[in-house]
C-alpha cells in the first residue's frame, strides 16, 4: 500500500513528521503551533492511539502517513504548503500492509522500517544554518514523537 508523509529532514539523518521534528526553520515551528492549536479544537483531527507509538520507540517507532495526495492535503490543509515553503518534503513509501497499525479516512500508522522509499520531493532545500532547534513538549512525546 502506498502511503504519503509530509517529513522534515533532522539532523542525524532521520526523517519526521512535523509533530516529532526537532529541527526545522523558526518559521516552520510556528506553522506547528497554529496548526496543533487547530487540530486540537477539530473534531476531524483525531490523534492516532498513543500506545502504539509509546511501546515501539527507536527502530520500531510508528508513524503516521495518509493513503493519497488529496488526503495528506485534507489533514494538513493549508498548513501542507507552508510547511513545504519551510523545507518540508513530501515523501511516498510502500507499506506492506502487516506493517499497519491502523487506517482511519485521514491517516494510517504504520511501522516507519518497514516502509520502502518511493520517491521524496521537497520545493526547496534548507541550508544546516537555518535550521532551528526546538524539542518538543511533553505533550507531543505522549502522542508518538519518540526517536
Amino acid at each position: 500500500m502506498k502511503v504519503y508523509r509530509l517529513e522534515f529532514l533532522q539532523p542525524d539523518g532521520r526523517w519526521t513528521g512535523p509533530y516529532c521534528a526537532e529541527y526545522m526553520t523558526a518559521r516552520a515551528f510556528d506553522i506547528r503551533d497554529k496548526m496543533l492549536k487547530y487540530h486540537n479544537t477539530s473534531s476531524k483531527h483525531v490523534f492516532p492511539d498513543a500506545q502504539v507509538f509509546a511501546t515501539n520507540p527507536g527502530k520500531d517507532r510508528y508513524v503516521c502517513g495518509s493513503a493519497s495526495m488529496p488526503k495528506l492535503f485534507s489533514w494538513f490543509g493549508s498548513y501542507l504548503a507552508l510547511f513545504m515553503k519551510e523545507g518540508g518534503h513530501i515523501a511516498i513509501y510502500e507499506v506492506p500492509v502487516a506493517a499497519i497499525a491502523s487506517i482511519d479516512d485521514y491517516q494510517i500508522v504504520y511501522q516507519q522500517r518497514q516502509g520502502v522509499l518511493l520517491s521524496r520531493k521537497a520545493k526547496r532545500s534548507l541550508k544546516q544554518s537555518e535550521l532551528v532547534e526546538r524539542i518538543h513538549p511533553d505533550k507531543f512525546k505522549t502522542k508518538g514523537c519518540q526517536s
